[in-house]
């Protein structure tokens, strides 16, 4: 594909198409030549952030996601900080970018989208050993949109509370489900 150099919606487009398929490199490279152009494009920074947090590389992922979120503050930027800070085990802050994430698709009717912050929840009061917050975020996500990253939390959490009952029923629910489709990343 031949993309016009000054058309950078082309270039970020593209670059979330890549890391749509899982081609990250190819994304990167996309939402780079974007930065060389315009150092403050959100979108790129953003797409930038989310690429180096696939690649665990939380440091560099967190400079792009506070760099897009100062410019244009987006749920996005707040759940990529959010899942940045959940990558690196800083689980307070994880847990405070998920709720910054939460009030703006909240205020702006989104509730169906909230099903991300909700799992990031999940997952940040889970390994900070804060079960009944856990369990609650992880219903929620699964409320809002049935997921198998918070169905997994949600046994986990369960099971750690020794709900084995529960849990083994919570299974049973997602019976014929494609687990190929989970995100193991960062679980």
């Amino acid at each position: 594909i031949r993309l016009d150099p000054t058309r950078l919606e082309h270039h970020n487009m593209l670059g979330w198409a890549y890391h749509e398929i899982g081609e990250i490199n190819r994304s990167k490279e996309q939402f780079i030549k974007v930065l060389a152009i315009d150092s403050n494009n959100p979108e790129a920074l953003k797409g930038m952030g989310w690429a180096l947090e696939h690649e665990d590389n939380f440091d560099k992922a967190l400079e792009y996601f506070r760099k897009s979120a100062e410019i244009l503050p987006t749920y996005q930027s707040y759940e990529g900080l959010a899942a940045a800070y959940y990558g690196k085990g800083e689980y307070k802050k994880a847990i405070e970018y998920a709720f910054k994430e939460r009030e703006i698709l909240f205020d702006k009717g989104f509730l169906s989208k909230s099903a991300n912050s909700d799992s990031i929840l999940g997952w940040a009061y889970y390994r900070s050993n804060d079960l009944d917050n856990s369990l609650k975020h992880f219903r929620d996500s699964l409320k809002t949109r049935p997921n198998l990253k918070s169905t997994l939390g949600l046994v986990s959490a369960l099971y750690k509370q020794g709900k084995n009952e529960e849990a083994l029923n919570v299974l049973k629910s997602v019976k014929g489900q494609d687990l190929n489709k989970i995100e193991y990343h960062h679980l």
